[in-house]
């Protein structure tokens, strides 16, 4: 990803183990290749977290987070130095 325009793409989430990779393989997917994807869960969710593990992609980054505050910190934890809404 040198040199690239990166894109980080959040996905907070909670107790979403049947939909959260189907979200992670969708923001993977798109044209741009220099895309890396945070996870953030909120709360103890060890189902959600078995999932993600079964992901063998190195662009993929999963954070626990102790309560509520994906989004949040999910933005502090990712290479991007602009922000799109």
């Amino acid at each position: 990803m040198s040199g690239e325009t990166v894109v980080s793409v959040v996905i907070p989430t909670v107790s979403r183990q049947q939909l959260v990779m189907r979200a992670v393989r969708s923001a993977l997917a798109q044209t741009l290749k220099s895309v890396e994807v945070l996870v953030a869960i909120d709360g103890l969710d060890e189902a959600t977290k078995d999932v993600l593990a079964t992901a063998d992609e190195p662009r993929l980054l999963v954070k626990t987070l102790p309560r509520n505050g994906g989004a949040k910190i999910g933005m502090q934890s990712v290479k991007v130095v602009e922000w799109v809404f």
